[in-house]
């Protein structure tokens, strides 16, 4: 006998997956297909927040009704998905909440996005469906998953070759210049990249006659390419089975900040994240006992020449050894981490105490967090709290990598400012996925097939998988919106 409590029995109608429809069809039709058609109606805003408040009570209700208990969790980032859209929709300040802009380039398109994925993706009955449908992903030979990859990496490359960004900052207008001048060697803080970026332009101005920014564009296009098929290979690595994959696809192409670089972006954050995509994918391997230490130290070192940021990573990759195997006291392995790691010697490159915790500054990385990963954002603090519950010795390396790498965006000093130096940070984006993956999606057997064993621990493995699929497609249209943005709004500084 099911002794399962059945919340809402009676307002189940409410909450199904037909009724999440006509409220998404009617919010899309009210709030991007009318303002197209009528441009002088007037605002719109409560008409906003009653119908994505009625959207956001009818998926916690459904997930309620799915669990047969409250869900927090889940309840907690489709509350936070809600603030998002409307921050999205009512964006007006472009210096407090610069990390919206792109909700300047709404259009009826996105709108298909946002109240089809961002909506009706998120009812229970539609993931419990995608994770069903899953389970037939086993039963593709290697061939047809090599296949598969490859088209999808031709038709990322081609996306990205044709809605290039346009958005050139002052630092990327500097990089065109080191670039076509005979004195690039002058500029050696990111050694590899420069010489990269040099020897493609000699031999693309000789063969095709390109300029410095088509090489660029190109070089961070390719790099999309490269990074991706390696973060395939650490998902391969990391999970047997597709659905965790498929989620950990999710959150990547939910990372708006992190998409656009790769879309033609004209600076040296795209090769820096592709190099250290197989870095972390050689750390994989040896966390299974795969290889040496070696291998992922020496990736990192030559990651670390592509940019010297890598630095702030280097407790990490100290503590690796630790971590690989180990089960005891994390408090000891932290204490390693005693002293501060600072990357250079310029001691103009750090804010000044008085500024580290400015409301000012403390607002920009708040922008800056969600332009770069909404998702990662929201998930942080889910993952952070599940690490602690349960020691994890690869969780706590990524985890280690993140907060490295945010000491880094606290002290670090934006020269160019906010939202002009938007990127500066993007690297952090990789490890906030991986961390939040492999601490949040426990992957499942290819003998698995079916529903989860219905105990307590299968109950809370299944909601960090929820939890990732809420954020990661809840967010996705905002993704898409921040690269449209980019492709359609020009912007360039020079000198």
């Amino acid at each position: 006998m099911n002794t399962e409590l059945k919340p809402f029995r009676g307002l189940r109608p409410f909450f199904s997956l037909p009724a999440l429809f006509v409220s998404s069809l009617s919010a899309f039709l009210v709030l991007d297909i009318a303002p197209a058609l009528w441009p002088s109606l007037p605002s719109l805003t409560n008409f906003t927040i009653l119908l994505e408040g009625i959207i956001t009570t009818q998926l916690i209700m459904a997930w309620f009704a799915a669990h047969g208990r409250f869900p927090a969790g889940q309840a907690l980032l489709l509350t936070a998905l809600f603030a998002l859209r409307l921050s999205y929709r009512s964006y007006l300040d472009p210096d407090a909440a610069w990390g919206l802009r792109s909700g300047n380039v709404q259009n009826p398109v996105l709108g298909v996005l946002w109240f089809g994925l961002g909506t009706l993706a998120l009812h229970p009955s539609v993931y419990a469906y995608v994770r069903q449908r899953c389970q037939a992903g086993f039963a593709w030979n290697r061939t047809t998953r090599n296949l598969a990859l490859g088209g999808w990496l031709l038709l990322w490359a081609f996306l990205s070759w044709a809605m290039l960004s346009k958005n050139i900052s002052r630092d990327g207008h500097d990089w065109i210049l080191r670039t076509a001048k005979p004195e690039w060697t002058h500029y050696l803080r990111e050694p590899f990249t420069i010489g990269l970026y040099r020897l493609t332009y000699l031999l693309g101005q000789t063969v095709m006659d390109w300029s410095t920014d088509q090489t660029i564009a190109l070089l961070s296009i390719l790099a999309g390419v490269w990074g991706f098929y390696w973060y395939h290979r650490i998902l391969l690595e990391m999970y047997p089975d597709l659905f965790s994959r498929i989620l950990g696809w999710s959150a990547a192409l939910a990372s708006g900040g992190m998409m656009v670089l790769f879309f033609g972006h004209i600076e040296v954050y795209p090769i820096f994240i592709a190099t250290l995509l197989p870095t972390f994918y050689l750390v994989q391997r040896y966390f299974q006992g795969k290889i040496g230490i070696l291998f992922p130290a020496g990736a990192f070192s030559i990651a670390f020449l592509f940019h010297l940021s890598a630095g702030w990573l280097l407790p990490a990759f100290i503590l690796l050894p630790f971590f690989y195997g180990y089960g005891g006291n994390v408090l000891y392995l932290l204490s390693v981490l005693y002293e501060n790691f600072f990357v250079g010697q310029d001691h103009a490159m750090f804010l000044p105490a008085w500024a580290i915790f400015h409301p000012l500054h403390l607002r920009d990385l708040l922008n800056e967090y969600i332009y770069l990963s909404a998702a990662g954002f929201f998930l942080f603090p889910f993952a952070v709290l599940v690490l602690m519950r349960k020691y994890n010795g690869e969780g706590w390396f990524y985890f280690i990598s993140v907060c490295g790498y945010a000491a880094y965006t606290l002290l670090w000093n934006p020269d160019r400012g906010f939202p002009e130096d938007w990127d500066l940070f993007s690297a952090i984006v990789p490890l906030l996925i991986l961390f939040e993956l492999r601490v949040l999606v426990r992957g499942e057997s290819l003998g698995s097939a079916g529903p989860p064993v219905p105990d307590q621990r299968a109950k809370f493995v299944e909601a960090g998988r929820e939890w990732v699929y809420i954020a990661a497609l809840g967010t996705l249209p905002f993704s898409c919106s921040q690269i449209w943005y980019h492709h359609t709004v020009p912007f360039m500084m020079g000198d």
